[in-house]
């Protein structure tokens, strides 16, 4: 047990050598912010410590739009799945350091995701009609949906993508 730095009460530091209380206030809070800081026997940073610290403070890698949760709701499935396997081929492509292709396929990946979320729109529209018996409506929205699928396929012919 030993004296709290700020307070003066004592509590178990868990073994934690505390700095003496007759410190000062700013002593006491600069002992304790240097307690918590990855120090080595030496006062340098320990190499698991610089290998810990060098891994949290690494740059994030920007995660894929198909990890977000909300992707799959507004887009229709068939196309969440063509989406899904573009990025893969982009991740591929980047790898592989081919970033030309990788170029492609991100346009490609956006250009999916709008035609993926009308399409999304529409069958959430042909379901509506067809709770409300609107059968007239339904006929309809699902000739868009195929409409739109067919310049979905073209834009990836446009892009040169073929998709396995």
């Amino acid at each position: 047990l030993a004296h709290d730095l700020l307070t003066g009460d004592r509590v178990d530091t868990g073994g934690v050598h505390i700095t003496d209380p007759n410190r000062t206030q700013e002593q006491r809070i600069e002992d304790v912010i240097n307690s918590f800081l990855p120090h080595g026997p030496s006062g340098m940073p320990s190499t698991t410590d610089q290998q810990l610290w060098g891994s949290i403070n690494q740059p994030t890698v920007p995660s894929s739009i198909t990890d977000d949760l909300s992707f799959g709701m507004y887009q229709d499935p068939k196309m969440a799945h063509l989406i899904r396997k573009l990025e893969e081929k982009k991740n591929n492509a980047v790898s592989m350091e081919n970033y030309q292709h990788a170029k492609l396929l991100k346009e490609a990946i956006q250009d999916m995701q709008k035609y993926g979320e009308r399409m999304g729109r529409l069958e959430a529209e042909k379901l509506r009609a067809v709770e409300n018996e609107d059968f007239d409506m339904a006929i309809q929205k699902k000739a868009e949906k195929q409409d739109m699928a067919m310049q979905a396929k073209e834009c990836l012919e446009i892009h040169h993508i073929v998709i396995t």
